[in-house]
């Protein structure tokens, strides 16, 4: 259940009062996606099935340098990330299967896990999206855009 998961946690602890550690994007941006979980949203909503596939493959991963498995090791900024990106689907009349967010962007400081969050996001996409889909990840050149490639190896 999602209202249970780190994500959801992170999310309203960076919309609480008197939070000056997270920008007024990220807060708006938590809060929106709160809505969304708590049933309030007319567009989206999210996939408790896709949660529980998510959660249960970040179980299974080991994450290269803590050596434990992702869904301990993994910051909880990121399992927001992964959760809203992942999980969060549009309402249609057709009930097809289609994500609310198209875009995901991460605006943190270098060095600090941009790359390896991306490289665990594709893998994740790798096993769960529909065959034949494409993925793609920017980056000013491509030495920086090669580490992607790396990270996903590691």
């Amino acid at each position: 259940m999602v209202v249970n998961s780190k994500a959801y946690r992170y999310a309203t602890w960076c919309i609480q009062n008197g939070n000056n550690k997270v920008p007024i994007y990220v807060k708006k941006q938590a809060k929106d996606w709160i809505d969304i979980v708590d049933g309030n949203h007319p567009e989206a909503y999210i996939d408790d099935e896709a949660f529980e596939k998510i959660e249960s493959l970040l179980h299974l991963m080991i994450h290269p340098d803590l050596r434990c498995t992702m869904d301990e090791g993994l910051e909880d900024y990121a399992w927001l990330l992964i959760v809203a990106a992942l999980c969060t689907k549009l309402r249609n009349s057709q009930n097809l299967d289609i994500r609310y967010y198209t875009t995901v962007v991460l605006e943190i400081s270098r060095k600090n896990f941009k790359t390896f969050n991306a490289a665990v996001i594709f893998i994740l996409l790798l096993l769960t999206d529909q065959q034949f889909s494409r993925f793609f990840s920017v980056a000013p050149d491509l030495k920086l855009s090669s580490e992607l490639k790396v990270a996903l190896k590691k």
